[in-house]
């Protein structure tokens, strides 16, 4: 064994001329270390610190070696660099293990890849709505990841067969089984603008073929058909798809619809409209849609809670499978102004998981996202979860989404822009604002948007276990503006993420979660 001193000998001679090249031993049992190692540490009741620091001052080290090793107090765990990425150390505790980055093998600027996904499984698909081909703006396209043993993998890229301009193909995206769609709501259809479109793909073997796709019967322009997409191919109809079209006219100005398919031995076969009696204009029903099994679950963001006169307060309405129709089991209102109660949804069996994103914004006592549990035909709520929806960002000199620079500001987090869940585990992303992926308006503010991770522990309580963001996150990144989870596994849309110089060119964020 050597003193302490001469190992402080021995290091600064190091620092200095690189002169000493003698093993290190410290309180070893013999002598000498051992032959292998060039630093060997004995101790019974202590252990060795290495640097210890936050996600933003590992990001700040210059030219990072090939196996720097450090301990991120945000992440709580160990980080090594790769050579070219921080990377975690695997943990049998998945919970403590850091969310892997992924992005295309062709990342263009603007694309938007992760503007939507959804995940089942090993496989994922993610939208890039803003992808251009061919000369073709805002075309649009998707990709399938597959996580096979080396991780999380491109496995193909869909594109619509009939691709146009302004299609934003990828602006809605469902996955279950074998079975994808993904939705064109702005398509342009027999000289209707925006009248939409739904593409199917199935799985065979390691490709995803093109299986057909369904538009509305009758369908008239700005209608957005496709605008959000759900599958469920666990069902007691067999493989069935519900489509979102908010702006439907069938039963007045903008009330919206939901059209029902089921895919039979000659494909995908139009079933049911779905028009609640109790609609009113600019209720937009159908703007966002969950199913699991022979349970579905639609939302009408605009609709006026008319009991207290609450405006744009939301509603879902719950639909059970039967006879071979979707049968109205209840509706359950917002309870906020302006909250978009709806705005997500999520349904795992007998959980109902409901994002409001707007409610604290303008109610700060409010909760943005509600909890129900199904009690045989009763959905009862079970709780709320409320984040404090704004932060300081100490970002003097930094560039917003508008191009203008900030100092410190408050931020809108939008906490319930997006909900999921799966098993005893529910994510809900505050992406502090969004870019619709079907065109049209966008909204930003200055977070950088985090992901929430909740467990049930024992019966209804959810408990925060995980604040997940992005490895590099920047203003207006939208980290987290669409979410999936599916048997402990989950992805994190990154839309505005800057791939390799491409602006807005977009990730998304892979991870584990233990049941």
């Amino acid at each position: 064994m050597i003193k302490l001193f001469t190992l402080f000998v021995c290091f600064y001679f190091a620092a200095v001329g690189n002169i000493c090249y003698a093993q290190v031993a410290i309180n070893t049992t013999g002598s000498q270390p051992d032959a292998s190692s060039q630093l060997d540490v004995s101790s019974s009741n202590k252990g060795i610190l290495i640097p210890r620091m936050t996600t933003a001052g590992r990001n700040t080290i210059t030219s990072p070696a090939l196996g720097l090793l450090v301990f991120d107090t945000d992440k709580g765990t160990f980080m090594f660099y790769d050579g070219s990425k921080w990377k975690a150390l695997a943990f049998s505790d998945e919970d403590k293990a850091a969310a892997q980055s992924r992005n295309v093998d062709d990342p263009a600027p603007n694309a938007a890849f992760g503007s939507r996904v959804a995940i089942s499984g090993n496989y994922a698909v993610i939208g890039a709505p803003r992808y251009a081909t061919g000369g073709l703006t805002n075309a649009g396209a998707a990709y399938v990841f597959f996580k096979g043993p080396s991780g999380w993998k491109q496995q193909a890229k869909l594109q619509a067969w009939d691709a146009a301009a302004s299609d934003y193909f990828g602006g809605a995206v469902a996955i279950s089984g074998d079975y994808i769609a993904v939705g064109a709501a702005p398509k342009s259809l027999g000289g209707n603008s925006a009248q939409g479109k739904v593409y199917l793909y199935k799985r065979n073997g390691d490709s995803w073929d093109n299986d057909s796709s369904v538009t509305k019967a009758g369908g008239a322009a700005f209608e957005d058909f496709g605008w959000s997409v759900s599958l469920s191919a666990s069902g007691s109809a067999g493989p069935a798809l519900l489509v979102g079209v908010p702006y439907s006219d069938v039963a007045g100005t903008d009330k919206g619809e939901v059209q029902a398919f089921t895919r039979g031995a000659s494909g995908w076969a139009f079933t049911q409209s779905i028009v609640p009696g109790d609609l009113a204009a600019s209720d937009y029903f159908g703007a966002a849609i969950s199913m699991y099994g022979d349970y579905a679950v639609a939302g009408a963001t605009g609709q006026d809670n008319t009991t207290f006169s609450y405006q744009d307060a939301g509603a879902v309405y719950i639909f059970v499978f039967g006879g071979g129709v979707w049968n109205l089991q209840q509706k359950i209102s917002g309870s906020t102004a302006k909250g978009q109660f709806g705005f997500a949804i999520s349904i795992y069996d007998d959980k109902l998981a409901v994002g409001a994103p707007w409610a604290t914004t303008y109610n700060n006592t409010s909760s943005s996202v509600y909890l129900y549990k199904r009690t045989g035909a009763n959905w009862a709520n079970t709780g709320y979860l409320f984040v404090y929806n704004f932060e300081i960002v100490p970002g003097a000199g930094q560039i917003n989404a508008n191009g203008a620079s900030t100092s410190i500001s408050i931020a809108n987090l939008t906490f319930g822009m997006s909900v999921a869940l799966d098993g005893n585990t529910l994510l809900v992303g505050a992406s502090g604002g969004i870019e619709y992926p079907n065109g049209g308006s966008s909204y930003y503010s200055d977070a950088q948007g985090s992901v929430y991770l909740y467990k049930n522990f024992s019966g209804d309580t959810y408990t925060r276990t995980q604040i997940i963001k992005s490895d590099y996150p920047a203003i207006g990144d939208l980290f987290g503006m669409s979410v999936g989870l599916s048997d402990g596994k989950y992805i994190i849309s990154n839309s505005h993420a800057i791939v390799n110089g491409n602006v807005n060119a977009g990730a998304v964020y892979f991870g584990a979660v233990t049941q």
